[in-house]
């Protein structure tokens, strides 16, 4: 983490993002939904303790912001659906027992939507700690990350509750696991592109 984030200062980023990623113990091998994506299932041992497991999770967060903060970074914690912090309540209370200062949220849509939040009360709830937004598609019933219109997320209602915030930051295409994925990114950014401009007229 600190030459990653030494990396990210010397280009002049303004923050470094981490996921709440399972750990491999509780993790079966071929659960992930995706490489990379979350598990399908979790198996604990005998000896599993949750306030054990979230105070951990609390402190490590908690020592990666100070030291991003050391170099001027802001700490962002994606939101992803069956993951550690599964839930964007969970994310900010997170954030808030960590106490740091230079912390903020990745908002991934098709996470937040796979996990059954609604999007349009996410948005508002999440006010003021949306860092940077994730758009792709699904249909909730699992975390995949299409192109708009494979899936039944509502953009233009997405689109409408970041302007309603005042969020200005940046929209990142995260298409995955579709065929010819640079016609698609180009295509979804395409979309994208348009449905901003229309909310913003």
């Amino acid at each position: 983490f600190e030459a990653i984030t030494d990396l990210i200062a010397a280009l002049n980023c303004p923050m470094v993002a981490i996921c709440g990623y399972m750990p491999p113990e509780i993790r079966p091998k071929g659960t992930e939904l995706y490489v990379g994506g979350p598990p399908t299932a979790v198996s604990v041992g005998n000896d599993f303790s949750w306030p054990k497991f979230w105070s951990n999770a609390v402190d490590l967060v908690q020592r990666l912001a100070e030291i991003a903060n050391s170099k001027g970074l802001t700490l962002t914690v994606e939101t992803r659906a069956n993951d550690v912090f599964s839930s964007t309540d969970a994310v900010m209370n997170l954030l808030k027992e960590t106490g740091a200062k230079n912390t903020g949220v990745i908002l991934d849509v098709a996470h937040v939507h796979a996990g059954k939040e609604y999007l349009a009360l996410v948005i508002p709830k999440l006010d003021g700690l949306i860092r940077l937004v994730h758009l792709s598609d699904n249909d909730g019933t699992n975390a995949y990350h299409y192109s708009p219109g494979q899936g039944n997320i509502d953009f233009p209602e997405v689109i409408s509750g970041l302007k309603r915030v005042g969020y200005d930051g940046y929209l990142v295409v995260d298409t995955a696991g579709v065929p010819n994925i640079v016609d698609e990114a180009v295509r979804a950014r395409d979309y994208y592109q348009r449905l901003i401009a229309m909310v913003a007229a």
